[in-house]
């Protein structure tokens, strides 16, 4: 149920920009908007998913410093 229904929904038009592009699946919003955006980059810069994988490797090795 919407809470306010005197505005439009601020994740509307990025949600419709996504399911243009990429379609939406029957999944988590979020995962799938992270995940384009990652395909996005890719398409533009050409990233590799290797270049992910490094990224995650160096993310999770930081995390382990933290209490």
């Amino acid at each position: 149920m919407l809470q306010y229904t005197d505005r439009t929904n601020p994740m509307d038009k990025h949600v419709e920009v996504v399911a243009n592009k990429y379609g939406l699946e029957a999944a988590p919003l979020a995962p799938q908007m992270f995940g384009r955006a990652g395909l996005e980059h890719m398409e533009k810069y050409g990233t590799k998913p290797e270049h992910f994988a490094k990224i995650a490797w160096k993310n999770h090795k930081h995390s382990t410093n933290n209490p």
